[in-house]
């Protein structure tokens, strides 16, 4: 039991690390290999720029995607706060505490709460970015964009590998 909360809580803090440090800083790191820093500069057009040419997007379309993109950039900021708060108060947590108590899984529950949000955000946002363009322009959008994700991060076997010494499980804690 206390090996499958310590696997919990080292996968709960790294998928809050691996959210908020591409996302807070670093712009969205997790599209960086594939196009340009769309968080420099705050809505503006220019970071948008790869979006405009890569899906033609008209005038009125990018109009709309760079208000989406400046509305949800304060949602990404606020979000990736409350990781770090949510990180930093489960490290203090344990070390000071020498069990897994009542208050270390609460913690862990917020914890987890917190980057559950944050990943439907970023599935809402790139959805609703994906609705002002045409049919064929959205499906090849969102799947660029959502097989960048951390929910659909092929990292996460090799972590559990690392961390387990064996397969990631199937749903299944170990």
């Amino acid at each position: 039991m206390k090996r499958g909360v310590f696997i919990l809580l080292l996968l709960v803090l790294g998928a809050a690390a691996w959210a908020c440090g591409y996302s807070w800083g670093h712009g969205v790191g997790w599209l960086r290999s594939s196009v340009p820093d769309m968080h420099a500069a705050h809505g503006g057009a220019a970071e948008l720029e790869w979006l405009r040419h890569e899906f033609r997007l008209t005038q009125e379309q990018f109009d709309t995607v760079r208000r989406l993109h400046a509305e949800y950039e304060t949602k990404c900021v606020t979000m990736c706060d409350r990781i770090v708060q949510s990180r930093r108060k489960l490290k203090e947590l344990l070390a000071r505490k020498p069990e897994v108590d009542a208050e270390v899984e609460q913690a862990v529950r917020e914890s987890s709460d917190i980057w559950r949000e944050c990943q439907l955000a970023m599935l809402r946002h790139i959805r609703s970015v994906g609705r002002v363009m045409n049919p064929e322009q959205e499906k090849r959008y969102i799947t660029l964009m959502e097989k960048h994700l951390p929910i659909f991060s092929t990292s996460d076997n090799a972590t559990m590998m690392k961390e387990t010494g064996g397969p990631s499980p199937s749903g299944m804690h170990p």
